[in-house]
């Protein structure tokens, strides 16, 4: 007997229900995404997987774009957010999927303007694979991304004093009191945060990681200008100014260099 047939399918419907459900609890939820992620090729295998592919991803692009973003790794939304990309990003490449690359890619842009460094990162990754494969029709938000990208590392000289200091780690007696859009607003890569009391009372850990925005992450705008190029390869006659116009910004933002201050 295969492994499929030992787990029978209703039992990941099921766990697709958990996570579906506004009254389960995110501990609940977690462990349901874990058991799905960790099952998963197991689940591509089964006969009923067009169908659950379907069903799935109803359910994970809700999560996605319903949810909040999250900053703090060890959150549990994060786990799930993460985990749920990173299940999209496993998807096998079938004419099944076709049908739902437009409305992925749509969500994977919404991540990028508005999520973390993690999840900022496996969108990038579902992007680049879906278009190497699919290569979707050229639509408006190609253009609009495109703006977005520029836009960034036009902005970036004004972080530059900033991106080159030492991030200190930030000490707090409580998770409550952390000014998050502060530090968010100059956070370039993850910071390390000391907690006197914990986020759960049943927990022991005192360290936590602030995860920076996509769009203020280093990580990132390491890996921009690969999506970039890949966009110029499949839509080069509808973006040709939008990308002669990023070449200048990637040259200036190679040379820059800290300001260095007298005393």
């Amino acid at each position: 007997m295969s492994l499929i047939e030992n787990v029978p399918v209703n039992t990941f419907r099921n766990y697709l229900n958990i996570l579906n459900d506004s009254s389960s609890k995110d501990e609940l939820k977690l462990k349901a995404t874990q058991e799905l992620s960790e099952h998963f090729e197991m689940i591509m295998q089964s006969p009923a997987y067009p169908s659950f592919l379907e069903n799935s991803l109803k359910i994970f692009l809700r999560i996605l774009q319903d949810g909040e973003p999250q900053f703090i790794q060890e959150n549990t939304m994060q786990h799930i957010r993460k985990l749920i990309l990173e299940m999209i990003h496993r998807l096998p490449i079938t004419e099944s999927l076709r049908q739902h690359v437009k409305t992925i890619i749509t969500m994977m842009l919404k991540i990028l303007k508005t999520d973390n460094e993690e999840n900022v990162l496996v969108s990038l990754r579902i992007i680049i694979e879906l278009h190497k494969h699919f290569r979707p029709s050229f639509n408006p938000e190609i253009q609009l991304f495109l703006g977005f990208v520029k836009d960034i590392y036009t902005n970036l000289p004004n972080h530059l004093t900033s991106i080159f200091e030492t991030s200190n780690d930030v000490w707090v007696k409580d998770l409550k009191d952390l000014n998050l859009e502060l530090l968010l607003s100059e956070a370039y890569s993850v910071r390390t945060i000391h907690v006197e009391k914990a986020l759960d009372s049943n927990s022991q850990q005192q360290l936590y990681n602030l995860l920076p925005r996509g769009i203020l992450s280093l990580k990132v705008l390491q890996e921009l200008p690969i999506i970039v190029v890949l966009m110029y390869q499949i839509y080069k006659n509808a973006v040709h100014q939008e990308v002669s116009e990023f070449i200048p910004l990637i040259l200036t933002t190679i040379n820059l260099q800290p300001t260095v201050t007298r005393s």
